[in-house]
């Protein structure tokens, strides 16, 4: 017996299913499409013999802009400097609403967020160098809302509920990384032409 199921529901669920021993099962979520599904369906060998349990409309999808913006390299880093004091400028928009810059050098990130604390706005930066005290102070106060701007090189689970928008620099390496960026925006925040992601 294979089985494969796909559950499409925004809210969490537990199902409880009964399978003979050496069985395989498939669990998909709800951002596959249904190509994908019948694809994945194919490659365990079970055809058209899969549950899908709910469906799209139980999903809210995101609603996010992405936008790129070409700068000359020499103007890069002012240029994003520029972007984000003219986002942050209004003091009460920084209450509400917190920018993550992520690079693809540990430099740039040092310099980024030297340069975003010189016009008045509070940054910090975060990578590798970071020991682990510096990393949880950092976060700490990423996560209370004493930073406006975290600038990080990339890596994966930096989230903070205020972030609207996502500033990657110089690019990104791969697919992963761009899909990865959109996602430091939490759903909360992803309601329309607010919630940016530029590259």
């Amino acid at each position: 017996v294979k089985l494969m199921i796909c559950v499409k529901s925004s809210s969490t669920k537990r199902f409880v299913i009964s399978v003979t021993i050496g069985s395989k099962v498939c669990l998909v979520t709800a951002t596959t499409n249904a190509t994908a599904t019948k694809m994945i369906a194919n490659y365990v060998g079970i055809g058209d013999s899969y549950v899908v349990v709910g469906g799209p409309s139980s999903y809210s999808l995101p609603k996010i802009s992405f936008q790129v913006k070409q700068s000359p390299n020499h103007s890069l880093m002012q240029d994003v400097v520029t972007h984000i004091g003219s986002r942050l400028q209004p003091t009460h928009e920084r209450a509400n609403t917190a920018i993550h810059v992520l690079t693809v050098s540990r430099e740039n990130a040092k310099e980024l967020s030297k340069m975003i604390n010189k016009i008045g706005i509070k940054a910090q930066w975060i990578t590798s160098e970071c020991n682990l005290q510096q990393r949880q102070l950092t976060i700490k106060l990423w996560d209370q809302g004493k930073l406006s701007v975290l600038v990080s090189t990339y890596c994966l689970g930096l989230d903070n509920a205020k972030v609207r928008e996502v500033i990657v620099v110089g690019g990104c390496s791969s697919v992963c990384n761009a899909i990865q960026s959109a996602g430091r925006i939490r759903p909360n925040q992803q309601k329309g032409p607010k919630s940016k992601v530029y590259f």
